[in-house]
């Protein structure tokens, strides 16, 4: 590429307005530029992907802006990991007050919770009163969760999943 190519692109870098128009590209016009349609269609790609650069970013995890912490989050990421989840199983306090608490905080914690845990308390929910029940339970005493616990786990996510 020659220099006046690197200066269209960074002159539309530069521009402001994400949308791209016909009246930007006007006012080089004068330059030589292959008109075949590849050409052109490269072009206009390439303008596009400038133009759209801040909408390319990385979206956060979750809001951290709340004004309530979520519950069992340790390091204040917006997010409950593994580890963050097992030591709020194993935390009776924290674990009473996950389960006793209203509608909205049960929601913010399970959204929090990362698709893997997720998917597994959902597959939790859905065994419930079911014949695989007794399965279930054997899986959660290994994990050292008590069936009292685990049945309610279950009544609270399909709580919180009915409320969706």
């Amino acid at each position: 590429m020659t220099n006046r190519y690197w200066f269209v692109l960074i002159s539309l870098a530069n521009l402001t307005n994400s949308t791209l128009s016909f009246t930007h590209l006007d006012s080089y016009n004068k330059m030589r530029f292959n008109l075949s349609a590849v050409s052109l269609t490269y072009f206009f790609l390439v303008c596009l992907v400038i133009g759209r650069l801040d909408t390319l970013e990385a979206a956060p995890k979750a809001s951290t802006t709340s004004a309530a912490p979520i519950i069992g989050d340790k390091d204040k990421d917006g997010a409950i990991s593994q580890d963050e989840a097992e030591a709020l199983i194993k935390n009776t306090n924290l674990k009473n007050r996950l389960l006793k608490g209203s509608l909205d905080v049960q929601t913010q914690f399970y959204n929090a919770l990362e698709k893997r845990i997720r998917t597994k308390l959902v597959r939790l929910s859905r065994a419930y009163d079911t014949p695989k029940w007794k399965f279930v339970i054997e899986q959660c005493k290994k994990m050292g969760i008590a069936e009292a616990d685990a049945v309610r786990i279950a009544k609270v996510i399909t709580k919180v999943r009915s409320a969706k």
